[in-house]
């Protein structure tokens, strides 16, 4: 048995930043928003709408899955 394994998390230094999430989830529905990373729990994350309404928690193998899976960008301020 392996004393240690490797696995995948989303970086923790996305938490409280602006992204935009774009392309198909697993279930195949289209994505193309913006959220605010409210939380990070290994491999799921928490996101508020661009509204600051609703909570979305998603599961990382949302971006891995397929060549059209969800894709994150992070929006940097402009100076």
């Amino acid at each position: 048995m392996d004393t240690f394994v490797e696995s995948k998390v989303f970086n923790p230094k996305l938490l409280g930043k602006a992204i935009r999430i774009k392309g198909f989830d697993v279930d195949g529905h289209h994505w193309d928003r913006l959220f605010l990373v409210k939380d990070i729990n290994g491999n799921y994350i928490s996101l508020v709408n661009d509204q600051g309404e609703k909570i979305k928690k998603v599961h990382m193998e949302n971006f891995e899955f397929a060549d059209e899976a969800l894709k994150i960008t992070v929006l940097e301020e402009k100076e």
